[in-house]
């Protein structure tokens, strides 16, 4: 799914999907599907649930990305902004050397992977 200059909603997704704006936000809801979202001067939302054995990816270039996840989350997240905060509530079993501005970390068993990349904004994961 792709827009240039509006939103993009979705919820209860029920297959892997893509989606891609230019000027609009992203919101996620119910999903318990692999993904890839990616908008270039917006926020995104995603509250969802990370399948195991997924590979997942939320990017933006202006905008802050906050991450609600369902379910027991076993992830192995790479989570990185330019100008921004990293924050989680998760309590991490692993991780890995880095900046302020990356974070790497295994939550749980880290059956899933998450991909977070955002150049202006924090990003945010519960």
């Amino acid at each position: 799914m792709c827009a240039s200059n509006g939103r993009i909603i979705l919820d209860k997704v029920a297959r892997e999907f893509n989606v891609a704006t230019s000027n609009g936000i992203v919101v996620i809801t119910g999903a318990r599907v692999p993904f890839d979202v990616e908008t270039n001067n917006n926020g995104i939302e995603f509250d969802g649930e990370l399948i195991k054995g997924s590979s997942n990816k939320i990017a933006t270039s202006n905008g802050s990305i906050d991450i609600s996840l369902q379910g027991a989350s076993s992830v192995m997240l790479d989570a990185s902004t330019s100008n921004g905060s990293i924050e989680t509530e998760y309590w991490i079993l692993t991780s890995s050397p880095g900046d302020e501005h990356h974070l790497v970390k295994t939550i749980g068993a880290g059956e899933a992977e998450l991909i977070v990349r955002t150049s202006n904004g924090s990003v945010a994961i519960r």
